[in-house]
């Protein structure tokens, strides 16, 4: 390990329902697209323009923080370069746009030997194999 490098424990991160966020972003987007076209006698007032620019800047701010974890995968949340948590939740889910996420694999791995005939002290001829398995599974997160 080097000097510089700095051992983490793993610490959850909660993170919300990306479907409910998905339409959140989509609604908060759709909504001042249809008052425009709907009541196009306020679209030139400053008040309105600006509530519309709002609206749609927070629809793309949900749209932003979506992202999706297959099985046996993980997300590590880093806010501006400092580590501030671990998702395992699997699906589309969603979490600050500001944080970035780096996916991981936890998936088990498995490496199996071919027999091999092996003779002992006696002579006596053994069969033997091997079937190694290791993971990606972090107890702590070196960043």
């Amino acid at each position: 390990m080097t000097p510089s490098a700095q051992i983490t424990i793993e610490r959850t991160n909660t993170s919300l329902n990306g479907y409910l966020a998905a339409v959140a972003g989509v609604a908060l987007i759709a909504l001042p697209v249809i008052s425009f076209v709907l009541v196009p006698s306020l679209a030139n007032a400053v008040w309105t323009i600006l509530v519309r620019v709002l609206f749609i800047m927070s629809g793309v701010f949900c749209l932003v923080g979506l992202y999706m974890l297959q099985p046996r995968q993980a997300a590590i949340f880093t806010l501006f370069g400092k580590y501030a948590g671990t998702d395992r939740s699997e699906g589309l889910r969603w979490a600050n746009p500001l944080y970035m996420k780096r996916k991981i694999s936890l998936r088990a791995r498995n490496l199996n030997a071919p027999t091999m005939k092996v003779n002992d002290k006696r002579g006596n001829p053994i069969d033997i194999s091997a079937v190694i398995v290791w993971g990606d599974v972090p107890l702590a997160v070196e960043l």
